[in-house]
């Protein structure tokens, strides 16, 4: 009788997991989930499906590391560059660009209002790179952490035309004039 009752609770706990929170999500290969409970189906091999729980953040590493969501948090496309992200006609002002670990060789000018983020630990390295290593040109823009190293310029170059601008666990180190720069 304790059994019966047991299983009868857990089928009606499932049975209301479903009804609550009854959707599911497929994530591409190579793209970051930050919010609520994820099903991923692997379309690689047998492996098949599997439900995470009570995850903060997923990062799957693949050919296109950086990662934009939308405003609404879902998954727009992936690329192998930062500025391959900013640049693409898709991403828009308001979205969310998510950097997998690793190190970048690039110049980076953002110009639309986004987050940028780290996941993980994110290095943006102007070895043999004339220029800024970050150019910010737009409002609203939030960055944060991303060491930026070994640029000829500035490593953060701020416009002193736009505004809410937040910077959070950044570091610039070893480039050729300022750390941050406002101009």
């Amino acid at each position: 009788m304790v059994i019966t009752l047991w299983i009868l609770f857990v089928l009606y706990g499932l049975l209301t997991l479903v009804l609550l929170y009854g959707w599911k999500k497929t994530i591409p290969p190579g793209t970051y989930a930050d919010t609520g409970n994820t099903t991923v189906t692997d379309t690689v091999g047998d492996d098949g499906t599997d439900t995470l729980i009570d995850v903060e953040n997923l990062f799957f590493r693949g050919e296109d590391p950086v990662q934009v969501f939308d405003a609404d948090g879902n998954f727009v496309e992936a690329f192998t560059t930062i500025q391959a992200a900013i640049d693409d006609a898709d991403t828009e002002n308001g979205f969310k660009i998510v950097i997998g670990p690793g190190e970048y060789n690039e110049n980076v000018t953002v110009n639309k209002e986004l987050t940028i983020a780290g996941a993980g630990i994110v290095v943006l390295n102007g070895d043999g790179l004339g220029g800024n290593g970050i150019t910010i040109a737009a409002d609203n823009v939030t960055i944060d952490p991303i060491t930026v190293t070994n640029f000829a310029g500035h490593g953060i170059y701020i416009n002193s035309a736009v505004s809410n601008i937040l910077l959070d666990g950044m570091r610039s180190t070893g480039n050729g004039n300022n750390g941050l720069e406002f101009h």
